[in-house]
């Protein structure tokens, strides 16, 4: 069933489920004292959770304060500062005028032997992405 029927329904259900839990323990997720379910296994697990998070938490902003990031990829010029210094020069203006075409520049690299992970030429993409 769907539409406002079926959740009409729904509300009603979990109406019924929650008359008797303590405001604070609906609203904000947080149990009151007086709350028969601060003892319970779930709780318990609850309550390593939340320490598990913060300690976590706590790491990654550690993390992030010494190396200055500490998520995803890392990007080529901390993987290979020389080939985004290379990629730099050639990307310089040409003494006539104009500048080396991003797929040059890929198959320049390619002709000196730097290739990606996978043994390829660098794309476009990835030779915009180290000039960036």
């Amino acid at each position: 069933m769907t539409g406002p029927r079926a959740s009409y329904g729904l509300v009603m259900a979990i109406t019924k489920c929650l008359i008797g839990v303590p405001f604070g323990e609906v609203v904000l997720g947080l149990p009151s004292l007086h709350s028969p379910f601060t003892s319970s296994p779930t709780m318990r697990s609850l309550n390593t959770t939340r320490r598990l998070v913060a300690k976590l938490r706590g790491a990654h902003e550690r993390k992030r304060r010494e190396t200055g990031n500490c998520e995803g990829r890392k990007s080529h010029a901390e993987e290979n500062p020389e080939l985004v210094a290379l990629v730099r020069q050639l990307r310089r203006r040409r003494p006539k005028g104009g500048q080396q075409s991003l797929r040059e520049i890929s198959a320049e690299l390619a002709a000196r032997g730097f290739r990606n992970e996978r043994g390829n030429a660098f794309s476009a993409a990835s030779i915009s992405s180290m000039l960036a």
